[in-house]
């Protein structure tokens, strides 16, 4: 997989003032499109709707917000929240921090799909959750993801 995370899409001690997971894409969607030339309307859009779907809160603190949009190409994004979120995810955990995919439309090769699987296997690893806490800054981040995500 191509290096699809960098620094300037490592987000950290993000303040969702209302704690809930609507406020928090709203955010995510705001702060993507402010370092990419994205729409913040059409990926808070993309979020929600994929979100009323099924909780993206995946357990353990994480959550893996999806979209598809009209891009060139994919982005993940790496948001830490300083305070909890309420996201209703699967172990009714609040949410500490999300991985969010932005995936191209016309994603013939289910890259996205792909991304949340691997995404999904890493964080049922306890050592993986351990480390990517314990990292503070967005090149630490943005490179241990990157690393793992090409694994």
């Amino acid at each position: 997989m191509t290096t699809m995370i960098n620094q300037e899409t490592v987000f950290l001690a993000v303040d969702v003032p209302a704690h809930n997971k609507i406020d928090a894409l709203t955010l995510i969607s705001q702060k993507i499109s402010q370092v990419t030339s994205l729409s913040a309307d059409e990926l808070a859009a993309g979020f929600t709707a994929r979100e009323a779907l099924s909780t993206t809160g995946f357990g353990s603190g994480f959550a893996i917000p999806h979209t598809k949009i009209k891009a060139g190409s994919g982005l993940v994004a790496f948001f830490r929240f300083s305070q909890p979120i309420q996201w209703e995810a699967m172990d009714d955990q609040p949410v500490t921090t999300a991985i969010a995919l932005v995936m191209p439309e016309t994603d013939e090769s289910n890259l996205h799909l792909k991304m949340i699987a691997k995404l999904a296997r890493l964080l049922m690893h306890e050592d993986f959750i351990n480390t990517l806490d314990s990292l503070t800054t967005e090149r630490a981040i943005s490179e241990y993801l990157n690393q793992k995500l090409e694994d």
